[in-house]
């Protein structure tokens, strides 16, 4: 990819791929992109407009097919559509605690992370999510349902780091255990963990693997988790 790319283009994707936002209108922001220019004779087909200020946006000789809107979306005078093909789908924002329900009854972890990233995207974050997250965070035996409610906590909540921490713990120990903990597939399987949660670019999460790290060092008694301090010695990640 190198020359096709420039070094402001490779920042302006990893600031799209790491944002916690779905909005549309803030990813159009953080990529770069001159709303009243750049979009005008694009195909966007299924686009979810929830919760976008789209004013100033110009979508002129746009294929813009079952767009996703709802009271949250922003469109004026200065939304320009000329010669545009549009059609619109409007969706009922589905209330907090009836979203919060369905997640915590959703059997399969897809499900749940859909659901999860759909409560976001509809209600945004406050210190209630905070608290159902986190309730979550705990309960949960899914990794990736693990790091998607994780990537979402503001650090809002004083018992944040440690409950993401105490899971990280978890979630590295059942990772030795189901690859065998003293094998060479075991320690690699755990340090490709420990560094995928080290490179997140939420702070509540870099934070739990600090403290983490710091914890698991700390221990006088590591015989359990024995191999398990010694690779994260011999990463240095501490």
């Amino acid at each position: 990819m190198d020359g096709l790319l420039s070094s402001d283009d490779l920042m302006r994707i990893r600031a799209v791929v790491e944002s916690n936002t779905f909005t549309f209108s803030a990813l159009v922001h953080l990529a770069g992109l001159d709303p009243a220019e750049d979009l005008r004779g694009l195909t966007l087909i299924g686009v979810d407009f929830r919760n976008s200020d789209l004013r100033g946006f110009d979508f002129s000789y746009c294929e813009l097919l079952d767009g996703l809107i709802d009271d949250s979306t922003i469109i004026d005078s200065s939304t320009l559509f000329e010669k545009a093909n549009v059609t619109w789908l409007k969706k009922k924002k589905v209330p907090l605690h009836a979203r919060m329900v369905e997640i915590s009854q959703a059997v399969k972890s897809d499900a749940k992370i859909r659901l999860i990233e759909e409560l976001v995207r509809e209600h945004g974050m406050s210190a209630h999510l905070d608290q159902f997250l986190l309730k979550l965070i705990r309960d949960t035996k899914s990794r990736a349902v693990f790091f998607c409610a994780a990537r979402y906590l503001t650090g809002t909540q004083s018992a944040e780091k440690a409950v993401v921490a105490k899971r990280l713990a978890y979630f590295a120990d059942l990772a030795g255990r189901n690859a065998g903990r003293t094998s060479a597939r075991g320690q690699s399987t755990i340090a490709s963990f420990i560094r995928e949660a080290s490179e997140s670019s939420n702070e509540v999460i870099a934070g739990a693997v600090s403290q983490f790290l710091r914890d698991m060092s700390a221990k006088t008694k590591p015989a359990s988790l024995h191999d398990f301090v010694a690779l994260l010695e011999s990463l240095d990640m501490r």
